[in-house]
């Protein structure tokens, strides 16, 4: 009873933040159906299937929230809340071939339901547009961030790409990766908020250090989630980025620590080629036995404190305090 107490207490952060601002999040709602519409009607029905089916909408609740820390309250930043859903969504659906997945957010993949051809080329698609509403803001500083980010995420796919199915993978390379695939958007979500409200270039950085914390720590609870969530809240099987040979952070600690035996139950399933319920479970009670996933879970907590300690530079407010809470949130979620 507790934990679920717990639990409701986690969610209702989330969903206060968002109540806050459902009025913006929907004229961001209203900027992205009007940006899909294409003659190829095809696009529309893949990217609303995508775009409007749910999601956290993390990234552009960051911009909004940061360009009110920033005193902006002006129509641009529907638009380029916009245009970072588009690039994260393109990279979910290129994600989604690269690996093979057939559930995104308990969904049916896009990749599933069209094949792969339509998923890659929407997803061009949408990083084309996303460009192109970037370029129509007509702000060099946001369109450099934007081209940018765009880049990072690439080569931390590249560099994951590289890295599958090696058990050598070392800290160092895993948070390269993570830090350029994931938290380099959360990065330019606070820094274009920043952009918007003429924020001091200590500010602008401040915010950028807070949104690749952020990140990061999202991130690495993600791959937690990855080994101990359940798959009707996590929304995709539990264990699939292990399946797809991904070595993660909780994976990358145990193997440091684990005996000979365990070293190698590990590197046979990674090289089977039916990888198995029971198996995968018994590496879950590898790593329990190292205490790692609650180790892991403290490490992404750190990232949260540096994000928290990035926003001193500006004065304690309303939205100083939603902003820690929502960065609290990402270190407790269960999803």
């Amino acid at each position: 009873m507790r934990m679920v107490m717990k639990r409701e207490r986690r969610e209702m952060v989330l969903k206060r933040i968002l109540q806050l601002y459902s009025h913006d999040l929907q004229a961001v709602e209203t900027v992205i159906e009007r940006s899909l519409q294409s003659e190829v009607s095809l696009i529309y029905e893949v990217g609303k299937y995508l775009l409007l089916s749910g999601g956290k909408r993390i990234r552009p609740l960051l911009l909004l929230m940061v360009s009110e820390l920033c005193r902006y309250r002006g129509d641009r930043r529907y638009q380029l809340a916009a245009v970072l859903e588009f690039i994260h969504t393109a990279t979910l659906l290129h994600d989604d071939v690269i690996d093979n997945s057939y559930l995104r957010r308990g969904y049916p993949s896009a990749n599933s339901r069209w094949g792969n051809e339509v998923s890659i080329l929407v997803g061009d698609f949408l990083y084309a547009k996303a460009m192109d509403m970037a370029l129509e803001d007509n702000d060099r500083r946001v369109l450099k961030e934007i081209t940018d980010v765009t880049l990072a995420m690439t080569e931390g796919q590249i560099l994951e790409t590289r890295k599958l199915w090696d058990l050598t993978i070392t800290e160092e390379e895993y948070y390269q990766i993570i830090s350029r695939k994931t938290a380099s958007l959360f990065a330019a979500s606070c820094y274009i908020g920043g952009v918007l409200g003429e924020s001091s270039p200590q500010e602008l950085t401040a915010l950028r250090h807070f949104g690749m914390n952020l990140g990061i720590a999202f991130q690495i609870v993600d791959d937690a989630l990855d080994f101990m969530a359940q798959e009707d809240r996590l929304g995709k099987p539990v264990g699939r980025d292990l399946r797809e040979g991904k070595i993660t952070l909780p994976l990358i600690l145990t193997l440091q620590k684990a005996t000979h035996k365990e070293y190698r139950f590990i590197e046979k399933f990674t090289h089977a080629k039916e990888k198995t319920d029971d198996g995968f479970l018994h590496i879950v009670t590898i790593l329990n036995r190292y205490n790692m996933l609650c180790r892991v879970l403290e490490e992404a907590k750190i990232y949260v404190d540096r994000a928290k300690q990035a926003l001193q530079i500006f004065e304690t407010s309303l939205m100083t305090k939603l902003l820690m809470e929502l960065a609290d949130y990402v270190v407790k979620r269960e999803n």
